[in-house]
């Protein structure tokens, strides 16, 4: 398997399992490694261990989180930064590992996020100043890391209790409502199968089956995203 970047080529054997990156300099590395780096080659991987990568964040506890989906600007980011610091760990805001064998299970890959300045004061105010360097991303974002500071409020990951699609709404306090199977697969489905390469039938039979086992629901965060881990805590606490 083999993908092309901007000055960067990703392969990997299926056979021996053996997966190589080449970049065509350190210094020109793009952002996007810098803050995920070896997607292509772990996406890989995972397919042929039974897991798939997808375009979500998680937050939730050591019995059970749920998966946040959406597709960029959706307010994933916003709505796992949120829950930073307030009893629920983060496991990623843009890719995870998701286990469907047995019991559905999310599993960490990242400690970075990418978020809007002005999105991260609000998110993590009182912890902002504690995030240490932060470099430009792309569209007005900034990546940075949680194993410094925020450290031990990142989790490897927690049995999936449910899809959650949030959504930036002008209300005051985050609110949840149950969502149909069809419409979360809607908004997990597009940008996890065209962000990443290969095995497109496959990855979205596995997500079909993961939204039969577990349940979806709408997320709008509002502007006091204080409220966002209460709404979560009530979704995991009737699951």
């Amino acid at each position: 398997m083999l993908e092309l970047g901007r000055g960067t080529l990703s392969l990997y054997d299926t056979g021996s399992a053996v997966g190589l990156f080449w970049a065509s300099s350190a210094e020109g590395l793009p952002y996007y490694e810098r803050g995920a780096p070896l997607r292509a080659i772990l996406h890989w991987w995972a397919l042929g261990h039974g897991w798939h990568m997808v375009h979500a964040g998680a937050v939730g506890t050591a019995s059970g989180g749920v998966l946040l989906v959406g597709q960029a600007g959706s307010g994933k980011s916003t709505a796992a930064l949120a829950c930073v610091e307030s009893g629920l760990s983060y496991v990623g805001d843009n890719d995870v590992l998701v286990d469907g064998r047995l019991e559905p299970f999310v599993h960490g890959l990242y400690c970075s996020a990418k978020l809007e300045p002005e999105h991260r004061r609000r998110a993590v105010p009182r912890l902002d100043a504690r995030l240490g360097t932060t470099e430009r991303w792309s569209h007005g974002k900034e990546l940075f890391f949680l194993d410094g500071a925020l450290g031990r409020s990142v989790s490897v990951g927690f049995p999936l209790k449910a899809v959650v699609v949030p959504r930036i709404t002008a209300g005051e306090r985050a609110t949840i409502q149950p969502m149909s199977a069809a419409a979360g697969l809607l908004r997990l489905a597009p940008s996890t199968l065209f962000q990443l390469p290969g095995a497109r039938r496959h990855r979205f039979q596995q997500m079909v089956q993961l939204l039969q086992r577990v349940p979806a629901y709408a997320l709008e965060l509002g502007r006091d995203l204080g409220t966002v881990t209460p709404a979560i805590r009530t979704i995991l606490a009737a699951e």
